[in-house]
């Protein structure tokens, strides 16, 4: 039986490899197969370089925002005027923000000052998203503010012990709730106080007065009768009481009635 040489598989390679341009037709079948693999390794690797490119680039790209709806709206924090009233740029214009369902200490209460550096610390010069619930009667924002990094200021004021619940206006806001019973357990804040006064119950306090208070008035001189004793000058057209500032000395002690008698006139500052 007559057996005929198979040609191996490289063989035919070079007039291939010609027609590509990549090798030359006097290379060995070994140098080719090394050539040829190395074109091939390179091509792998720079696809591998390119792909890693762009799953990086990708990786790299933010997130799309999600749409604000109309009652809410980002904004740069320019002041904090309490605990829980902030003033936020909307539109090139500062408005008032009161946040919503808390109420903090009052200026002149304990923590009140407190409360109004913790706020500040968390959203001054920052830019929070505000989610409008309401308006009060002073025309200012009342709404929920949210930090950069997620969290809302509104609840970490109550979890840290600087703020009540305001449960008049958030009446079924049952996280809330639950913050200020854990900081009242861990006797955070404000809960350090045997008898913490709530703000809306302070500000019903009558307001101490800090004018001076009112100059008593001496008591009108009494009516002079006709033994009563005045004084005269040897000059003088009137007659004084002894204290009378505008008596220099030289003053002479008379009856009412013997300085009558001379048509001398009451001194019009001391009114004898």
């Amino acid at each position: 039986m007559e057996h005929r040489k198979v040609k191996p598989i490289f063989a035919s390679f070079p007039n291939y490899l010609k027609s590509l341009g990549m090798v030359e037709t006097k290379a060995s079948p070994l140098l080719m197969r090394r050539r040829v693999c190395k074109a091939v390794l390179t091509r792998a690797c720079v696809a591998a370089l390119l792909c890693l490119l762009v799953l990086h680039g990708l990786s790299c790209q933010q997130p799309p925002e999600p749409e604000l709806n109309a009652n809410e709206f980002k904004g740069r924090v320019v002041g904090v005027a309490d605990g829980d009233t902030i003033s936020v740029l909307r539109d090139g214009k500062a408005v008032r923000i009161r946040l919503w369902g808390i109420d903090t200490p009052e200026k002149k209460q304990a923590y009140g000052t407190r409360a109004k550096q913790f706020t500040s610390d968390a959203c001054f010069q920052k830019v929070v998203l505000i989610r409008i619930r309401d308006i009060d009667r002073y025309q200012r924002l009342v709404a929920e503010v949210v930090l950069p990094d997620g969290r809302q200021l509104n609840r970490e004021l109550i979890r840290a012990g600087l703020a009540w619940w305001y449960e008049h206006y958030a009446r079924n806001e049952e996280e809330f709730k639950s913050l200020q019973a854990q900081a009242q357990a861990q006797k955070l804040g404000l809960w350090k106080d045997k008898n913490p006064v709530a703000p809306w119950d302070f500000r019903r306090l009558p307001k101490k007065t800090d004018a001076a208070p009112n100059k008593v008035e001496p008591p009108p001189p009494s009516p002079l009768d006709g033994t009563t004793t005045v004084y005269v000058t040897k000059t003088g057209t009137r007659y004084h009481r002894k204290d009378c500032k505008t008596l220099k000395g030289g003053s002479t002690a008379v009856s009412l009635k013997e300085a009558k008698s001379r048509g001398l006139s009451p001194c019009q500052r001391c009114k004898p």
